[in-house]
């Protein structure tokens, strides 16, 4: 099948919301219609949609931050120089409880750099705001939120990193066609943001490949939300291209994860007869030591949270 379609995933508003009021309740409806029907959708928040914003994460901040040489970039231990393949690098920029944009900055700019500091932590802000207006849409579409928001946000950490895929001219694989083959992430939500070059792709229900356009902030559902809703919401399939200008392409995921000691369990009142439970409960910090483990590779490698904690017969 022809990797790249016309057709694009839907497009949902979340701008100047409020929780509990009609366009609230008609969002709600428009995310839980997209999850089911495609599996993703583009997220459209005016925090974000700021160009100038953009500009100074894209064009600036996450473009010197790359630009710095290798051994100032090793001075974090998330960095790494070849992500899965060569021609990509991913650093961690934030990650809660663990290293602060203020630290991480001066790791980096020992002399300071107010600029991307001040940048990343108002968009670490509205990328938080969006994913939590995400995750309370979920479980009010299916029912849990009384019982579970303060929970789910309660127990939930963010990080925010950052991949440059560097061009054909930078790096080598130049035969390859994919950077990253077909996958599903491991965490509750990852929020993938493209500036000008895309080359993200989704899988869709219908069995399509849908490239979403640049300028665009994607939201794919990970391996421990269809745990925890026990498949009512299913893990977003996704792969990574190669764009066709071969141009430097720099990407932000900011990742929902489950805090440490969290045990993703699916609620009991989304179990019954006719949706028995086909996960048993993990904690996600062994979860992920199995997603990057040899071991994964060796099995079931696109279905790794069924392989890891799945219940066989249950139908």
């Amino acid at each position: 099948m022809n990797s790249e379609t016309e057709q694009q995933l839907r497009k949902i508003n979340f701008s100047g919301l409020v929780a509990g009021t009609l366009e609230w309740n008609a969002v709600r409806e428009e995310v839980m219609n997209a999850l089911h029907v495609y599996g993703s959708f583009e997220a459209v928040y005016d925090p974000l949609q700021d160009p100038k914003l953009r500009e100074k994460v894209f064009k600036k901040g996450i473009t010197e931050l790359f630009d710095l040489p290798v051994e100032v970039k090793s001075r974090s231990a998330s960095y790494r120089s070849k992500l899965y393949i060569s021609n990509v690098e991913s650093i961690f920029i934030y990650e809660e409880n663990k290293e602060s944009i203020p630290s991480y900055t001066a790791l980096m700019w020992p002399q300071g750099n107010t600029h991307f500091c001040e940048t990343m932590e108002r968009y670490v802000e509205a990328l938080k705001e969006l994913d939590q207006m995400i995750k309370k849409m979920i479980m009010e579409g299916l029912g849990v939120e009384d019982k579970y928001d303060d929970e789910m946000i309660q127990k939930t950490e963010y990080s925010l990193s950052a991949s440059h895929y560097k061009s054909e001219e930078e790096g080598d694989h130049k035969d390859d066609h994919q950077y990253l083959g077909v996958h599903t992430d491991p965490h509750f939500v990852t929020i993938v943001g493209q500036d000008e070059v895309d080359g993200l792709e989704v899988l869709i229900k219908s069995g399509q490949w849908i490239r979403p356009a640049p300028f665009s902030f994607i939201v794919l559902v990970g391996d421990s939300m269809e745990a925890w809703t026990n498949g009512r919401i299913q893990a977003t399939i996704h792969r990574v291209v190669k764009n066709k200008s071969n141009s430097r392409r720099y990407v932000t995921l900011f990742l929902s994860i489950a805090a440490k000691g969290f045990i993703i369990q699916a609620p009991s009142e989304l179990i019954d007869e006719t949706h028995p439970a086909l996960y048993k409960p993990f904690d996600f910090s062994d979860y992920f030591q199995f997603f990057i483990s040899d071991e994964r590779f060796k099995t079931n490698i696109n279905k790794p949270l069924k392989t890891f904690c799945g219940i066989e017969n249950h139908g």
